[in-house]
């Protein structure tokens, strides 16, 4: 099982796969669920913990 950190890192290197393959003006939809984060967060959802690292979202 991947920690927290290695989890993100891992998605944020899929994800940027997703982006290299997408068509210009395509689409990427990401639901990956909550989790809890210890003095953090009772259920925080995944993407906001990845909206930093993910291209579709950083374009402008």
């Amino acid at each position: 099982m991947l920690g927290l950190d290695e989890y993100l890192n891992w998605c944020e290197q899929w994800i940027a796969e997703v982006y290299r393959v997408t068509i210009d003006r395509g689409a990427f939809w990401l639901n990956l669920g909550y989790l809890s984060i210890r003095d953090r967060a009772k259920a925080i959802p995944i993407s906001y913990l990845l909206w930093d690292k993910v291209p579709f979202y950083l374009i402008q």
